[in-house]
């Protein structure tokens, strides 16, 4: 076996949470499905870091580098939401029918509900269906607001380490007036393990 695709087996088997990130600037948004938001630090009175990388060249990134500004949903584990993951895993997924962040981000939400998410599938090489996968619950759990505090290009990724400057999630613990909280109690989460989706237990 090879280095790489031994490295590939060994990753396969370390659960990651799935977080689709969305920007937005001057009218247009995107979203990509991403495995690798980590926090990064939350040693104060500065804001909490947390970062993430995109492969380039990346509609999201750019819309990023151009706002300074994105939003990282969290997807819960519900069904459907393996879906919405692979949806937003394909360039060029279609975001503006989501609703959007309170400015100054004004990007793409996927934790409030209704959430409709278009799907695009090509049945032959000539025909191309839209459908639409309608959630009646979040798709998100939480969606942390961030800007920008530094990005660095690796080889043919770019990471983003983003300050959290707002948080608006089903359950918090807490207080303070920098998140907001709804009443529906806390959601599992979704990872990525050997290669498929799974819901994490409550």
């Amino acid at each position: 076996m090879s280095l790489i695709a031994a490295f590939k087996a060994v990753m396969a088997r370390h659960p990651q949470a799935i977080a689709v990130i969305t920007a937005a600037y001057q009218g247009r948004a995107s979203a990509a499905t991403v495995s690798s938001v980590t926090s990064l630090s939350v040693a104060g009175p500065d804001p909490p870091l947390l970062s993430f990388n995109l492969r380039i060249p990346s509609a999201t990134s750019e819309l990023v580098h151009a706002s300074g500004r994105f939003s990282v949903n969290f997807l819960a584990g519900i069904d459907g939401a393996d879906q919405l993951a692979s949806e937003f895993a394909r360039a060029g997924s279609a975001v503006d029918h989501l609703p959007l962040a309170p400015h100054p981000y004004r990007t793409p939400m996927l934790n409030r509900a209704p959430c409709p998410v278009k799907s695009a599938s090509k049945a032959n090489t000539d025909v191309t269906t839209t459908t639409v996968l309608s959630f009646s619950q979040p798709a998100a759990f939480a969606r942390l607001d961030c800007a920008v505090h530094a990005s660095f290009l690796v080889r043919d990724h770019e990471i983003w380490v983003g300050e959290v400057e707002r948080i608006d999630a089903d359950h918090h613990e807490g207080g303070g007036d920098t998140y907001t909280t709804r009443g529906t109690g806390a959601s599992p989460g979704l990872v990525y393990f050997r290669r498929k989706f799974h819901k994490l237990p409550h």
